[in-house]
């Protein structure tokens, strides 16, 4: 098979398909014991884009975008305990959204509920709770001037419904609750900065310092998100999980005349990284004169 120009993976797929089970890890270990030469790079396919290794660079408009519309709504979504802000945010007009603190009597009064109550809906989104249950209620809220239209939502992961609640009394339930997820994304992202890269400890009181580690913070994020868009099943994973799992190891760097070649401690996830081709990987890096990058694992 590795004659016919198969990778890793494709081997083992077909073996296994015809009643050999066998890893990527133990093909990899079979073909590096035979001195079977490295499978030439192929394009990228699979999981995730190819690497991007050229300079982004800001460019100039080619003309000034006047008379552009760009639709800010629920500019007004603010925390829970932020509520005040609502009232300012009706003055003014502006439509807001935000989540309401579950209060016993407010769970006791939908857990009442029977399941006719609940409208089973579909989230167009990436990963799980795609089809939350929505009720919907109109309430009257301390320090708002008019009943406000409350959206629980459950069926998302959750022991207790979610509440929204919000001035929007025309954009469809379904809509308000992706609307509000996209922030949760967000602050999720945030919360796994923090975490792993210790983004609210910074290493300086000095705004320039404070400024780069910042900015290295997002640079090095980003670096974890496309290797994680890469690994089957990791596609979703914390920088601290995909740290832990592939990068907290031990190893060798062997610097070549025309190339670096990076060993690797074989690990219990050694396999993911063997599936998504780091093994046969032999890319060539820009910066250092067209030299490749190579891995291996021992």
């Amino acid at each position: 098979m590795r004659a016919e120009d198969r990778s890793v993976k494709e081997i083992a797929d077909a073996m296994s398909a015809e009643g050999s089970p066998i890893s990527h890890q133990s093909v990899w270990v079979i073909v590096s014991e035979e001195g079977l030469s490295r499978r030439p790079p192929r394009a990228r396919g699979g999981h995730g884009p190819a690497p991007r290794i050229e300079a982004v660079r800001a460019g100039p408009l080619e003309a000034w975008p006047a008379g552009m519309h760009l639709d800010c709504a629920h500019a007004g979504i603010f925390p829970p305990h932020h509520l005040r802000r609502a009232g300012r945010a009706e003055r003014r007009g502006i439509d807001w959204l935000t989540l309401r603190q579950r209060g016993k009597a407010v769970l006791a009064a939908l857990a009442a509920l029977p399941d006719s109550a609940w409208k089973s809906v579909r989230i167009d989104r990436a990963g799980r709770y795609r089809r939350p249950q929505l009720h919907e209620d109109s309430v009257a809220i301390k320090n708002i001037s008019r009943p406000v239209r409350q959206i629980a939502v459950r069926n998302i992961g959750r022991d207790e419904p979610t509440l929204l609640i919000t001035h929007d009394t025309t954009t469809k339930a379904k809509d308000l609750f992706a609307r509000y997820a996209e922030r949760v994304l967000i602050e999720n992202e945030l919360a796994s900065y923090i975490k792993g890269f210790h983004l609210d400890a910074l290493s300086s009181g000095l705004a320039l310092n404070v400024d780069v580690d910042t900015t290295l913070t997002v640079i090095a994020g980003n670096l974890y998100r496309l290797l994680a868009r890469s690994l089957k099943r990791y596609e979703h994973m914390t920088p601290e999980r995909i740290h832990g799992h592939f990068i907290d190891t031990t190893g060798t760097i062997d610097v070549g005349d025309d190339h670096v070649t990076v060993g690797l401690t074989r690990r219990t996830y050694t396999p993911v990284l063997l599936q998504a081709g780091f093994a046969e990987m032999d890319l060539p890096i820009p910066w250092w004169g067209g030299r490749r990058l190579r891995f291996t694992f021992r």
